[in-house]
Parts: C-alpha cells; structure tokens; sequence
C-alpha cells in the first residue's frame, strides 16, 4: 500500500513538479523551428521522468521557483490587504465558466509586480494542469521581456498593466497552440492528469455575475 501510495505521489503534479516539467517543455517549444527545405521531421516533445524531476525536487529547504519572475500566489485572499489585485482575465472568458482567474498586483515594473492565479470551483484537475501551464507560460513572457527591457537599459515600462495584458493575450493564444503536445508529452512520460495537488481547494473562488 506504501509502494503503491508513493508511485501515486511521484506521478502527480503539485507546484513544485508542474514548474520543473513545464519549463523544461516551453524551453523544448520556444527553440527556433527547423526549416522546412532542410527535409527533417521536427522532433516530439519530451516531458522529463519522474527520476529526472525527483533529482532535481526539494523536500526539506524552502522551494525556490525555477521561474524566476514574477511571484506567483496560487488562490490568494482577494480581499486581503497585504495586495491590491487587478484582474487580468477578460469578460468574455469570466462569462463563461472559466477554470481559472489571473490576477496582478502591479510593480512599478514587471520584475516587482506579483501574479495571482485564482481556481474556479469544480475545475476538473486535466483543466487545472493546463490553467497552471498557461500561467508558466505567461511568465516565460514576462521574463523574457524583462530581460528585453534590461538588456536595452530601459528600467520602466511605459504602461505596465497593459504590457501584462498583451503578453496573457499571447500567453492564451500559445497555450491554446501548445496545449496538445504537451498533454501528450505529459502521458507519454506516465504523469496524471486525472489528479493535481496545485492548490488548496477549499480556498477555490467562485464567479458570479
């Protein structure tokens, strides 16, 4: 039961496996795609082992994101008062049932700003991995603009709210590109998608309208 238990364990995602396995997947997608005229197949996605990513997990000192920017908080209290969130998610979406909210309390640049991934209530745990997904990818973006504006000295954005929103923009669009591949990365190498531990469910938001 024990043996069992643990194999369960290893094969589900929680926060701290669905950053290391995403990474690595969205580094694997954002390499130059191989020409067509060079005549080769492009190469499958490989999502990496569950050996590979136990190597590489934390269990007894504090777990540092393998991304490093911006923060993410998962399920934060909405009304608390430590931050001020500004919802990210458009309408549309929020109208229709959406699995996820995402939510910024807003730096004076996108290195000091904070995301807040909020999970519906009822989302299906295959929804909630892809919602989780979305949010690596979101914050490649960031990241990857960061380092733009860095490298070109240029230490404040014009509008920060509305460059975070153009790269969810981006960042929904590529998932929705991406999300095929990587489910079947992510079989292929034995991990779940039936259960996910990416959250506290009890602390779940629900949207009215």
């Amino acid at each position: 039961a024990y043996a069992s238990c643990s194999i369960v364990q290893l094969s589900s995602l929680n926060i701290q496996r669905a950053e290391l396995v995403f990474w690595d997947l969205i580094q694997q997608l954002r390499l130059p795609a191989i020409p067509a005229q060079s005549g080769l197949a492009e190469p499958a996605l490989e999502a990496m082992s569950f050996s590979d990513v136990r190597a590489r997990e934390v269990f007894v000192a504090p777990y540092a994101s393998i991304f490093q920017l911006p923060q993410l908080l998962v399920n934060p209290r909405i009304d608390g008062a430590r931050y001020t969130w500004q919802i990210l998610t458009p309408a549309a979406e929020m109208h229709a049932a959406p699995a996820h909210v995402l939510g910024v309390s807003k730096g004076d640049s996108l290195a000091s700003s904070r995301l807040a991934l909020w999970f519906c209530e009822g989302v299906a745990s295959m929804d909630a991995i892809q919602s989780f997904f979305h949010v690596c990818v979101f914050r490649s973006l960031i990241a990857a603009e960061q380092a733009s504006q860095t490298e070109k000295q240029q230490h404040h954005s014009p509008d920060t709210l509305s460059l975070l929103t153009t790269l969810e923009k981006e960042a929904h669009l590529l998932t929705q590109q991406w999300w095929p591949s990587v489910l079947q990365a992510l079989h292929t190498a034995g991990w779940r998608t039936d259960i996910a531990s990416l959250d506290i469910k009890e602390s779940r938001i629900r949207v009215h309208f």
